[in-house]
């Protein structure tokens, strides 16, 4: 007998379980372009998952998602404190040239009281459970890079299928809902809504050669059912760079056409950026009355090193002036030190030479493979050590997560079981206009596994599957 987390099967069984949940996949819409030299778009594999799904802690999950609507608020608001984010990056950005770019958007932007008809956030707070403490902590708050909710939300019918099969029909019905991607749908036709221009456009903005072109195709078609008149437009920022435009009225114009809302699924690093001409399509989406998801501000907030000043004494409450939201949001936080010039950052920078295995050592990046571990902390901040371009990183303690076994099935690869790890990230999305929030949501889940040997929880390198949590008391 093979076991596979609750399922459990002779081998030949095993095998024709694990055929029938790809071929429930490719039914359902969860799949991918196949990766390589050359993307053909007309070839398409299923995506990568875990064949059953991963017991969690139910009350723990609920408190994540109730602290949710804390983070919409605290965020939203950082987002709008220019003071604030200038005066934060204002060390880091004289050495990361990325970051400063974007900064000086956001200057140009304040500079020229660009009236935005309104701001649309979809933020994802991930977490990894401490074995040690038994609590979910924050690892990230994903302001820009917070997508994938196609597949979070068809995974619990792919989950709820293998369970059944094995017989398991009490627990599937412990595999939650995640309504990632009505959620995100929805948020953008309110966004427009709230734009007030029936003829205008949701513009999507992808890379040119858009690996998650099929998720982002469930979002269009998703747009499509809730209101089948609003207009869409899928392209990269090289093209709003070349062809867009700015009326006197700062309408956001592109071959003519106006654009209610801009949604952001690339830009969060500096290799989106090839050119100028990127730059040029970003500022022009930025200095128009377009609503954004995010803002320049909103995708500053999830900089690094504003994560870590939030995490101060004294800042959550600046934003925050109910006490139990503050302690809410307080709890989920991992012990994060700035390595600002200066005692405190000394300090900290001794802490990851002296113990660069309890840290993990993050640039003002989103999204996966950035990060630094074990032995490349203590040599990237001996390297760093008198150096003012320590102030660009900051350091996280490392959470020891829980550790499961299940079987990886990924595609063109044999189906292994394995020691894993699991993230899991919590959607939320606010629309506001010039009165303050008219709309704030949590909006589903995102549930990934790794291998345990692996650091990052990437989908789109291929390290990370996509996996659903099964609530457990």
């Amino acid at each position: 007998m093979t076991s596979v987390g609750l399922l459990s099967f002779t081998n030949d069984r095993l095998d024709e379980v694990i055929q029938k949940a790809k071929d429930f996949a490719f039914t359902q819409g969860l799949v991918e372009p196949i990766k390589g030299d050359v993307i053909n778009e007309s070839v398409v594999t299923h995506i990568s998952f875990m064949l059953a799904p991963s017991p969690i802690p139910q009350h723990h999950f609920e408190k994540l998602k109730e602290a949710q609507l804390d983070f919409n608020k605290l965020m939203y608001l950082v987002s709008q404190d220019y003071d604030f984010i200038c005066s934060v990056l204002k060390s880091s950005v004289k050495y990361d040239e990325f970051t400063r770019n974007l900064l000086k958007i956001y200057h140009k932007v304040h500079q020229k009281e660009t009236k935005d008809r309104g701001t649309l956030d979809i933020i994802r707070c991930d977490y990894m459970l401490d074995s040690n403490e038994q609590k979910f902590k924050q690892i990230e708050i994903n302001t820009i890079a917070a997508g994938m909710a196609a597949g979070a939300a068809l995974m619990p019918l792919l989950h709820r299928y293998t369970l059944r099969l094995a017989g398991k029909y009490k627990e599937a019905n412990q595999v939650p809902d995640s309504t990632s991607l009505e959620g995100i749908a929805t948020s953008l036709v309110r966004a427009w809504e709230v734009y007030g221009q029936p003829n205008a456009s949701v513009l999507l903005v992808t890379e040119p050669a858009d690996l998650a072109r099929i998720n982002h195709r469930h979002i269009e078609f998703s747009i499509h059912e809730i209101n089948p008149r609003i207009p869409f437009m899928k392209m990269s920022l090289g093209d709003i760079g070349m062809r867009a435009n700015l009326t006197d009225d700062q309408q956001l114009r592109i071959d003519g056409c106006e654009i209610a809302v801009v949604y952001y699924r690339t830009g969060y690093k500096p290799e989106f950026y090839k050119t100028k001409v990127e730059w040029k399509g970003r500022l022009l989406a930025e200095q128009s009355c377009a609503i954004k998801c995010p803002s320049i501000g909103g995708h500053l907030a999830g900089t690094k090193t504003v994560q870590q000043a939030i995490s101060e004494p004294g800042v959550i409450e600046k934003y925050i002036d109910d006490p139990e939201a503050v302690v809410r949001i307080r709890n989920t936080f991992c012990r994060l030190y700035s390595l600002n010039p200066g005692p405190k950052g000394d300090h900290a920078a001794d802490l990851g030479i002296e113990n660069p295995e309890m840290f993990v050592l993050k640039p003002n990046r989103e999204s996966g493979g950035n990060n630094l571990f074990g032995k490349y902390i203590k040599e990237k901040l001996i390297e760093l050590k008198d150096s003012p371009e320590r102030a660009t990183l900051i350091l996280m303690e490392k959470v020891e997560p829980v550790k499961i076994n299940g079987y990886s099935v990924k595609p063109l690869e044999p189906v292994t079981l394995r020691e894993m790890t699991y993230e899991l990230g919590i959607y939320g999305t606010t629309i506001c206009n010039s009165n303050g929030i008219i709309h704030s949501r949590q909006i589903g889940h995102l549930f990934r596994t790794k291998p345990a040997d692996e650091n990052e929880a990437s989908l789109m390198a291929g390290i990370a599957v996509n996996d659903s949590p099964l609530l457990v008391s």
